[in-house]
Formats: structure tokens, C-alpha cells, sequence
């Protein structure tokens, strides 16, 4: 189930819009930009919608902050129609912009045709995955470091896509096995996935010298950020 978080410091609206949205799609309500940055850290999150009247600062600035190392869709959401507005949010790096009010299936439509472009776009565009020296290549299947080929398994990999695609962002065990668990239908159990880490972390030392797999204590794993 695809994850939606709304950032939204007027309780009434911010409800309305997870009721309205709860059951198709996993809501998370923030009330705050740093509750919705922490939130973003830590979940797979799939749209943000994303009010510019926050109490701990604008949206534009926070959609900035998003935009420098995450490429969620981000819908910004105002009372402000003026067109210099919609061209700020855009200018921040928001894929949309909706004024209140707005119709429920509006909001419904625009929320998908976002997860479908994104799902296109990561379909069509995404080739490759490089961070720092590390070189997942996702057309060929293969893992390298500064020219040199490091083996991986199919479930590596697939651990590997998930992790770096979201660098900086704590993906938990239960996302983690919950995708992994799709693989030549093998089912991945807590401790499986706890040998899957330790094994590829030394495959990666091994040839690089570094361990850029973060654990976070009996809650998942991050890409370290650069």
C-alpha cells in the first residue's frame, strides 16, 4: 500500500484529508515542516501533500529542503491562487499545486496520476544508481565500486535498489522484507534479513574499504548520505 504524508497544521483539514484517503493509501499526518521531514526520513513515503502556512516556517523553504535530496512528488497546497504563487511552489520543486478549496476527487486524481508518473519515470528513466563511488546498475543487474565489479545476489540487489534509491532515508525491516519478499517467492524472516546486511556489508568492505549501510537498532537500514 502505497504511503501518503500530509503536512498540514490545521487539524480539521489535515483529518479530512487522511479519511478521505485512508484505505486506499497508509496515512501519516504531520502538523509541522519538522515532524514532516522526520516523518520523510524514516517512511517510503509515496506523495507529500504539502501546506505553505506552517508554524515552523513556510512550505516553499521546506519543499526546498525536501527537493535537495529526496525526488518524492510533492502536491503544495494553499488558500493563495495568484500565479505568482503556483510559480513559486514550482520554482521550489513542487510536481503540483492545489488551492483551497478543492473537490475530494480532485485531490484523489492528482494523487494518482503523481504515483503513476513517478512509477513511469522510475520505469523509463532510472538506468543506474551511483552514489559516491558505488554503481548499481539496474539495467544489467550488477553492483560495482570505482570500475570494480562486487557480486551480489538477486536479493542484494533488490535490498541494494531499495536502500540506495532512498539514500538518507531509514527504510524499517518490515518495508524491507515486505519487497524483498517477492523474489523467486522466498521468504525473508527477521533473522534472514540480519545475515543478508552482514553478508553484503562485507562484500562491500572488502572492496571498498567503507561501510555506507547505516543500522538503526531493532528498526531497519539507511544508505548513508554523502
Amino acid at each position: 500500500m502505497d504511503q501518503i504524508l500530509i503536512i498540514e497544521d490545521d487539524y480539521i483539514i489535515r483529518k479530512s484529508i487522511g479519511n478521505l484517503l485512508r484505505g486506499e493509501y497508509e496515512i501519516f499526518e504531520a502538523d509541522s515542516g519538522t515532524v514532516g521531514l522526520a516523518l520523510l526520513r524514516k517512511k517510503g513515503i509515496a506523495v507529500c501533500l504539502l501546506d505553505v502556512n506552517l508554524p515552523d516556517g513556510d512550505g516553499y523553504h521546506l519543499c526546498r529542503k525536501i527537493r535537495s535530496y529526496s525526488a518524492v512528488p510533492i502536491i503544495m497546497i494553499t488558500v493563495n491562487d495568484a500565479e505568482e504563487h503556483i510559480i513559486k511552489g514550482l520554482e521550489a520543486g513542487a510536481d503540483d499545486y492545489m488551492t483551497k478549496p478543492f473537490s475530494n476527487a480532485e485531490l484523489v486524481g492528482r494523487i494518482r496520476a503523481q504515483i503513476r508518473r513517478s512509477r513511469l519515470q522510475w520505469d523509463q528513466e532510472q538506468k543506474v544508481i551511483q552514489r559516491g563511488k558505488f554503481l548499481l546498475n539496474l539495467g544489467n543487474y550488477y553492483l560495482e565500486y570505482d570500475g570494480t565489479r562486487i557480486d551480489v545476489t538477486k536479493t542484494e540487489f533488490k535490498f541494494l535498489k531499495l536502500i540506495m534509491k532512498n539514500t538518507g532515508c531509514l527504510l524499517t525491516r518490515e518495508q524491507l522484507l515486505e519487497a524483498i519478499w517477492d523474489i523467486d517467492s522466498i521468504f525473508v524472516e527477521n533473522n534472514t534479513l540480519t545475515v543478508l546486511v552482514s553478508r553484503l556489508r562485507s562484500k562491500l568492505r572488502s572492496v571498498s574499504g567503507t561501510d555506507p549501510i547505516e543500522t538503526v537498532s531493532r528498526i531497519g537500514y539507511r544508505w548513508k548520505e554523502e
